[in-house]
């Protein structure tokens, strides 16, 4: 059995008691960071090759997975190579992945070409691009065949509003109407005049000689007209301005120069 241990010493003091160690805090800004280690070593071969991954719309993670590295490695490598950070931007034109054909793209194609879609519409609606689109236009011509349709009916249901609009029209129409406290529905017939804007739209693109704006006139003159005869009288005669003309005659008088004369007299 152990011997407690006594509580006095010489004189009837306590014993000193042990004192207590404090431990410090650690400080994080005074913590010093351990250098990581990276796995995968880097290549500038890589800059190519997650453009081209990136193109055809694979994830951050595929790439990283393609490279042979984890996320944290591939963060640092964009923070350390801006040209293999650049690799990453996405195409703002909406080039992503190749989107696989379908043969029911026939027909959403045609239908929605029929409603007035244009091109970039209908390959958003099919998750392509608009070369994509163009592409399977060469490779399937029932595609190709299908838009074109489309696209024609479309315009053929503008081209009869337009002429509707230019020539007016009449149609069915109701009328509510209250006569001794009855409500009633009355059917009435509404004419439209026609309309002076589309009617010079429809002539101007269909008979556009007659119907545009300016007209090209001829500036010709004719050797039978009083001013044909007038310069063929002249002949190669050479015609300068004559500054101090005599009194009686006009101010802005023309006159044969001193060369026509002396050529004259040659002649003669």
């Amino acid at each position: 059995m152990t011997r407690p241990p006594r509580k006095a010493v010489k004189g009837g003091v306590d014993a000193p008691k042990p004192k207590k160690t404090s431990r410090k805090k650690p400080n994080p800004a005074e913590a010093v960071t351990p250098e990581v280690e990276h796995g995968a070593a880097w290549d500038e071969r890589f800059v190519a090759t997650a453009k081209k991954l990136v193109e055809y719309g694979a994830s951050d993670e595929e790439i990283a997975e393609a490279l042979g590295c984890d996320m944290e490695e591939m963060a640092w490598w964009r923070e350390e190579h801006p040209a293999f950070d650049k690799a990453f931007y996405r195409d703002p034109r909406g080039v992503g992945r190749p989107s696989i054909w379908d043969d029911k793209f026939v027909d959403i194609a045609k239908a929605m070409a029929k409603l007035g879609a244009i091109d970039m519409d209908i390959a958003n609606a099919l998750g392509c691009n608009i070369r994509t689109l163009h592409r399977w236009k060469i490779e399937h011509p029932e595609f190709a065949e299908a838009l074109e349709v489309g696209k024609e009916e479309a315009d053929t249901i503008v081209e009869q509003s337009l002429f509707r609009r230019a020539t007016g029209y009449t149609f069915d129409s109701e009328k509510i109407v209250t006569a001794g406290g009855v409500v009633q529905r009355i059917e009435t017939m509404e004419h439209v005049p026609p309309d002076t804007t589309a009617a010079i739209f429809w002539l101007k693109n269909r008979k556009g000689t007659d119907w545009r704006d300016t007209k090209n006139l001829k500036h010709d003159v004719e050797k039978d007209s009083p001013l044909g005869k007038f310069f063929s009288q002249l002949g190669p005669s050479t015609f300068t301005p004559v500054d101090d003309a005599p009194d009686d005659d006009a101010t802005n008088a023309i006159r044969p120069t001193d060369d026509d004369e002396g050529s004259e007299g040659e002649d003669a």
